[in-house]
């Protein structure tokens, strides 16, 4: 297996200023948040998003709902994706690569050269409401 395994952290949008909160996931008052080192932050529920345990080619950890750019060799031929999305795939209980109607494996035993870079997540593209 490649890629560095790491402790699962969660990642979610801040209700307060719609920035992105990393580390323990937990409900305060009813409410979702996230647990930084010195925090609780009250967060959107909608964009929890839990750490894959991998880490891409700059070092960035990867969570579920990222966009990633993929690239691997399989059998020879080149595999390459500008922006395919990181899921959890429930029905065979592992991490898949989506895009469109397709899905391909996160981790993949037989692909070689493969380089994965986070350039953003799903929820970034979403607006989501402020709260004061």
């Amino acid at each position: 297996m490649k890629g560095k395994l790491m402790d699962r952290n969660f990642k979610a949008r801040c209700l307060k200023d719609r920035s992105w909160k990393t580390g323990f996931y937990l409900i305060k008052k009813k409410e979702p948040c996230i647990k930084d080192i010195k925090n609780v932050w009250p967060v959107h529920e909608q964009t929890i998003c839990q750490s894959t345990g991998y880490l891409d080619c700059n070092k960035k950890e990867i969570f579920v709902d990222d966009l990633i750019k993929f690239s691997a060799e399989l059998n020879g031929n080149k595999v390459e994706f500008e922006e395919i999305q990181v899921l959890f795939d429930p029905a065979y209980a592992k991490l898949v690569l989506f895009a469109g109607d397709y899905s391909y494996d996160f981790m993949n035993p037989e692909y070689e050269n493969v380089r994965y870079e986070v350039i953003g997540n799903i929820w970034d593209k979403i607006a989501l409401a402020k709260r004061k």
